[in-house]
């Protein structure tokens, strides 16, 4: 993937959800004015991640990992790591995070050959990992898993994993969510 292929996808992005430019004006800024490489995790101004939001086989419930660094639920997910795009990226992390290797994009993908979500977040130093301030631009994918059947989970970066019932998602805190749901509801998928 290339950073002109990224910028592209932002703009369409945007075209589809013009409400969310001032969200994303800290990347937008970032995409004009830094050259820099924004798939490297060592870019500190801002790099690219990706995330799957993964609905159960049944479409009824969507799968959530409780994650160590950040003792909070959310969506499995995380850098992007070359080959590939940040579809890939997404698919990826799920299968290592869960052990769910069976996942396939929803069919809104289709149609619409964007991200479903972009997430602009600030990450905490950790220096553990020797990382300091910095942030996150998060690309999120709407998935449909084959199974609901996890393997083995990542002992290192994972502690739980769960599938919420849609009728909860929405007791489910975290302010992306909070988003998210009603953009879920506008676009058909829930």
């Amino acid at each position: 993937m290339k950073r002109d292929e990224f910028a592209q996808s932002v703009s369409a992005y945007l075209a589809r959800f013009p409400d969310e430019q001032a969200a994303l004006s800290d990347l937008s800024r970032q995409l004009r004015e830094d050259e820099t490489d924004m798939l490297s995790r060592a870019n500190m101004r801002g790099h690219l991640t990706a995330s799957a939001f993964v609905l159960n086989a049944e479409r009824n419930a969507v799968l959530f990992i409780h994650h160590k660094a950040h003792n909070m639920w959310l969506q499995p997910g995380g850098h992007y790591e070359a080959p590939g795009d940040l579809w890939d990226t997404a698919r990826r992390e799920v299968a290592e995070e869960t052990g769910i290797q069976d996942i396939a994009l929803h069919e809104w993908h289709h149609q619409h050959a964007i991200p479903f979500d972009i997430d602009t977040h600030h990450v905490p130093a950790r220096p553990a990992k020797n990382e300091g301030d910095h942030v996150h631009h998060d690309v999120m994918y709407i998935a449909v898993a084959g199974s609901n059947a996890a393997g083995e989970l990542q002992a290192s970066e994972i502690t739980g994993l769960r599938w919420v019932p849609l009728a909860e998602l929405a007791t489910m805190p975290g302010l992306r969510l909070a988003r998210f749901l009603p953009k879920l509801k506008r676009e058909g998928i829930l």
